[in-house]
């Protein structure tokens, strides 16, 4: 087994410009080793920054908004619940907005599918924000040119009641 000392004698036994090769050999070798640990910290140092400056743009948006929201208020405090099942509230609420009730699906544990039909989209989005301030949340919304020329549009509504 080598030791230190025969090492030591070994590289004395060289000659000058053997050793220079093997020390700058060495040199690099430690030159690689540090750039290889140190490559992939530097590189998500370099990440997590940029990901930093992201965050901080975006939450200096935020507060830039924060008197927009304050202003804005929630027009279901005016809305009193109805009273009823699910299904009538939704139906009544279709009929208000002078809308056609194309079908109504429960989907279990209290989802519903509404497909409804009008002339107005505007009449199917105030559908949506109404059915919204009766404790129903919103899961999914598609609005799209009814298949019947000149009907107008359809809604197909998914909501979910809240506890």
């Amino acid at each position: 087994m080598m030791n230190l000392a025969t090492l030591q004698r070994g590289f004395s036994q060289l000659q000058p410009r053997e050793r220079l090769i093997i020390v700058l050999g060495m040199v690099l070798v430690a030159a690689a080793a540090v750039y290889l640990a140190l490559a992939p910290l530097l590189e998500r140092h370099a990440e997590l920054q940029s990901r930093q400056q992201q965050l901080t743009a975006d939450m200096r948006w935020l507060h830039a908004q924060s008197d927009t929201v304050a202003r804005l208020g929630s027009s279901c405090q005016a809305l009193v619940p109805q009273k009823g099942s699910d299904k009538d509230v939704i139906t009544r609420l279709v009929r208000r907005n002078l809308l056609t009730l194309v079908s109504l699906q429960a989907q279990g544990s209290g989802a519903y599918r509404v497909t409804a039909e009008g002339r107005d989209a505007n009449r199917l989005l105030e559908l949506v924000h109404q059915v919204s301030c009766q404790g129903l949340a919103l899961t999914s919304l598609e609005v799209k040119a009814a298949a019947k020329t000149g009907t107008g549009f359809t809604a197909v509504i998914e909501v979910t009641h809240v506890n």
